[in-house]
């Protein structure tokens, strides 16, 4: 029986205790591999002590290394407690098996460890490359077998800091984003996840787009209250522009189609593909924009919004007029093209009624109040709740805002 002596240092820099490596004499050269490699098992089992020793049927073997004359295997198992059977650490064995010609099979012991304790096997015998390659092992006592090759360790080590903490599934959600936009390949990736499992991606947008939309329309009520200027609300929309509502598909990056007219917004309908000017105002601080007609008891457009109004029919009337060098240049057909005057707050009972009034009468310019957009916004959110019911457990930054009710829609 021969003995070696050496030194280990694990791959992680532990300064490792002298041990001794014993090679036995398994038997003939004429065994198989897997023969030699039972029998080796066996061998190793007979020699625990009766409080580590496992059935032969509970051990995993798995080769590391295959050879023409040395073959690298370990065995793991778990060691359980023997009155409660209850799993108390989980064990590797490393041996090694040499095929010789004048003295058959040779069984070489290296150490044995325990994930998480000191000694770990030399690099020569990598528990992690091992470890990486356990994809029959399920369950590895209270750790996680990863495959560590194309792994970027930075995040890994990210990401276990952070689930590792109860209440930061937020911040690991806003890191994944964050790595997904900056990954070149991640857009793609991320577009065949969505079609392998469909409900589940679906779920995540309506979860995703609900906070934005949410967080947005919160903001937008908080414009609306300090009666914001007319470019904060230009930049704003122009950002969220589904508040104008679902009746729109597009919206058209050209806010120039006839010299000296700058347009706010120009939009697509969804049902007819045609295109409308949107005007953007302001909420008028409060008012309506209607002023009493006080000899017949009625509202009316007031001066302010009568102006704008105005205006954009004198958008129209110029594009309409140039519409054929439109089409031409811009390839956008302003054919039976409309406008729509955003302005000002809802007012009373009346004044609402008088701008239904005026809007049921007008071809060309529908005038509409910033409360409305604010309404249009709660609709889709409540949409968006009625095909997610799970959305309603969320944390709303909109509970200030009244529910929908399709009555108070002027559009």
């Amino acid at each position: 029986m021969e003995e070696l002596t050496i030194d280990h240092i694990s791959p992680r820099g532990f300064q490792m205790t002298a041990e001794t490596k014993i090679v036995e004499i398994l038997g003939d050269a004429n065994l198989s591999r897997e023969e030699a490699i039972t029998l080796a098992l066996e061998t190793t089992v007979s020699k625990l002590p009766r409080d580590q020793r496992p059935t032969l049927k509970t051990v995993k073997t798995f080769a590391l290394h295959e050879g023409p004359i040395v073959t690298k295997v370990v065995h793991f198992w778990d060691i359980r407690d023997s009155n409660t059977g209850e799993v108390k650490r989980s064990t590797f064995k490393f041996q090694s098996l040499r095929r010789t010609n004048d003295r058959g099979w040779e069984l070489e012991h290296h150490h044995s460890f325990s994930p998480g304790g000191e000694n770990l096997p030399d690099s020569g015998d990598n528990p992690y490359r091992f470890l990486s390659s356990m994809n029959s092992v399920k369950d590895v006592r209270g750790y996680i077998v990863l495959d560590s090759e194309g792994i970027d360790l930075e995040r890994l080590s990210d990401v276990l800091a952070i689930v590792s903490s109860t209440g930061k599934q937020g911040e690991l959600l806003s890191r994944i984003f964050k790595w997904i936009h900056e990954d070149p390949q991640a857009h793609s990736r991320l577009t065949q996840l969505s079609s392998d499992d469909l409900p589940g991606s679906q779920s995540l947008a309506a979860a995703i787009n609900y906070v934005r939309y949410a967080e947005a329309l919160n903001r937008f009520k908080g414009m609306v209250e300090r009666n914001a200027p007319e470019q904060d609300f230009q930049t704003f929309l122009e950002e969220n522009h589904w508040l104008f509502g679902s009746e729109y598909s597009e919206l058209i990056d050209k806010r120039t189609l006839v010299v000296g007219q700058q347009l706010d917004f120009l939009l697509r309908k969804t049902v007819d593909g045609y295109l409308e000017v949107i005007e953007i105002k302001t909420p008028l601080d409060g008012a309506s924009g209607l002023v009493k007609d006080t000899s017949h008891g009625i509202y009316c457009l007031g001066s302010e919004t009568n102006k704008s109004a105005q205006q954009v029919l004198n958008y129209l009337s110029t594009h309409e007029a140039e519409l054929h060098q439109i089409k031409s240049k811009e390839n956008l057909d302003v054919s039976r093209i409309r406008g729509k005057l955003i302005i000002g707050r809802d007012g009373c009972e009346a004044e609402q009624n008088a701008r239904r009034l005026y809007n049921a009468n007008s071809h060309m310019v529908e005038v509409i109040s910033f409360d409305s957009l604010i309404r249009m916004g709660q609709r889709i959110l409540d949409i968006m709740v009625e095909q997610n019911p799970g959305l309603l457990e969320m944390d709303s930054p909109i509970n200030s805002i009244d529910r929908f009710n399709p009555d108070d829609l002027h559009f």
